[in-house]
């Protein structure tokens, strides 16, 4: 018994591991892999199906934050699109030039690209002010007024000349002062159509019994002649101006006082306005400008008188862009007639000898400017924007080469990592930036 007990616990002892009965390796309830039934999960009550309810909830949030992250993502880059812009800070090339020297500009020229062209801007303005009357003075005055002159007589013109006189019903002469032609007569329609033409008379005497109302007027230098009733005259209005007696005046002193002050007041207006009316990008120097003054004729009223002055402004300006390229040919070495302006040409010094220049008939003038000024290269931007619309930032570089006269470039793209500049030009802003002299 004992001999069998020992040789049954060696061949135990023997046994490799692996070839063990199943039955001998014990199960651990952790490892257990089972399908419950229907019945086995409803048996667990609440505790198992709220846990399979808060993973799915946990699932559906995580999809929901994904779908309103690719959203945003789309919105944001739909803004983008919609947003973008790009704004080019250009710093153009700059000549800062020293120039003292004559320049002739002529009224008209047939090549203004050659040739400094200037223009005569006109400016009237008047100022009165009411005073006391408080002198007398005698007057004579003589009444005057239109009248039209009509030729039935022929179809030749007829010339009458200075002094003619003209004769109303009641047998009052009016002349003319300057000769005058009354052209001749035209058939219409196989009928005499007169000539004429208007002309202003004179009352021969003083006196407010020339003031007339509408009247006929004869020539009674063709009396006896067959024009004497083939030319005649007819008022276009009511004469006035016939005066004889004493008026009330305006003291001297007063007078000089007053129109003085206007002159003054005229001077600064006339001055601001001719400033204000300037076309844009035309220059206007100071002693470019001749002033004239007119004093209005008096209107007496009720003792008070009404004195008034007129201020003429006649001023020479120039194309900013034509004198800026003027002084570039004459100043800048290796300049090419590229377009240029200079932001610095209202402060050259500019002189001109008025006491030479007729602007009325004058068809040239010589003038003198001197000064410091900065010559700038005009840069094209429609050009420009066209030819960035659409690139790369990053090819811009390649792109100046055509731009030789863009001393410095700086890109500002929005949204800031934007690559690419639009297409749209509205989208596109050009800003030149001019360096300090």
């Amino acid at each position: 018994m004992f001999l069998y007990i020992f040789m049954a616990k060696q061949i135990q002892d023997i046994t490799p591991p692996e070839k063990r009965s199943i039955r001998n390796i014990p199960i651990s309830n952790s490892r257990r892999v089972f399908s419950p039934r229907v019945s086995d999960v409803s048996a667990r009550g609440n505790g198992s199906a709220s846990g399979t309810s808060a993973g799915g909830k946990e699932t559906s949030r995580a999809v929901l934050w994904g779908i309103a992250f690719v959203s945003l993502v789309i919105l944001i880059t739909a803004l983008s699109a919609v947003f973008a812009s790009t704004t080019f800070e250009v710093t153009p090339k700059v000549e800062t030039v020293s120039f003292d020297q004559d320049i002739m500009a002529y009224r008209e020229v047939k090549d203004p690209a050659v040739s400094l062209v200037y223009t005569v801007m006109t400016v009237v303005r008047e100022a009165t002010r009411s005073v006391e009357a408080t002198g007398e003075e005698a007057v004579s005055r003589v009444a005057s007024g239109k009248i039209i002159i009509y030729n039935k007589y022929s179809t030749a013109g007829q010339r009458l000349i200075k002094n003619t006189r003209f004769e109303s019903p009641d047998g009052l002469i009016f002349r003319i002062k300057d000769p005058i032609t009354v052209p001749g007569a035209k058939k219409v329609n196989g009928e005499l159509v007169p000539g004429s033409v208007e002309a202003v008379v004179y009352a021969d005497q003083p006196g407010d019994r020339y003031n007339i109302s509408l009247s006929d007027f004869t020539i009674p230098g063709f009396k006896g002649d067959p024009r004497y009733t083939a030319f005649y005259a007819r008022s276009k209005e009511v004469f006035t101006g016939g005066f004889v007696g004493t008026v009330k005046r305006v003291d001297q002193m007063v007078r000089e006082t007053t129109i003085a002050e206007l002159k003054e007041k005229l001077s600064k207006e006339i001055d601001a306005e001719a400033t204000a009316e300037k076309p844009d990008g035309f220059v206007l120097y100071d002693q470019a400008k001749f002033v004239t003054f007119t004093t209005l004729p008096d209107s007496v009223v009720d003792g008070k008188a009404v004195l008034g002055v007129r201020a003429t402004l006649s001023a020479v300006i120039f194309d900013g862009a034509q004198l800026a390229t003027t002084i570039a040919q004459q100043s800048v070495r290796g300049y090419g007639d590229e377009p240029v302006y200079s932001p610095d040409l209202s402060q050259l010094n500019f002189f001109l000898d008025r006491n030479k220049v007729r602007l009325d008939t004058d068809k040239q003038i010589t003038f003198h400017l001197a000064g410091q000024m900065r010559i700038v290269y005009r840069l094209d931007d429609a050009s420009f924007i066209r030819d960035v619309a659409g690139i790369e930032v990053s090819t811009l570089p390649s792109l100046l080469k055509k731009y030789p006269h863009i001393e410095h470039i700086e890109t500002i793209p929005r949204p800031f990592w934007a690559k690419t500049v639009p297409l749209e030009p509205e989208k596109i802003k050009v800003v030149i930036t001019v360096p300090e002299k």
